[in-house]
């Protein structure tokens, strides 16, 4: 498994970002902006972070985890894969 940290986890959640939206300003991005209102994420964007950090840190995130909310953040969704390696 890849280093699991909380700045390896981001580091890969803004690359990712920026692979599949295309866009520079990913970069920027703090890990408190809202994600969901600013329009970044949306639910296509969802499911494509799902499968590569799943594919990346060999975890499961669980169907009930998959919600606007957990996905808000950088920090909401370092957390959601912190309780999915958890399980």
């Amino acid at each position: 498994m890849e280093n699991f940290t909380h700045s390896t986890v981001v580091d890969l959640i803004k690359k990712i970002e920026v692979d599949i939206l295309n866009i520079d300003k990913c970069e920027a991005i703090s890990l408190d902006t809202d994600l969901v209102d600013t329009g970044i994420m949306d639910s296509l964007t969802m499911v494509e972070l799902v499968s590569k950090l799943e594919d990346e840190y060999k975890i499961e995130i669980d169907v009930d985890d998959i919600t606007p909310d957990s996905f808000r953040t950088i920090n909401s969704i370092y957390d959601m894969c912190v309780r999915s390696r958890c399980k």
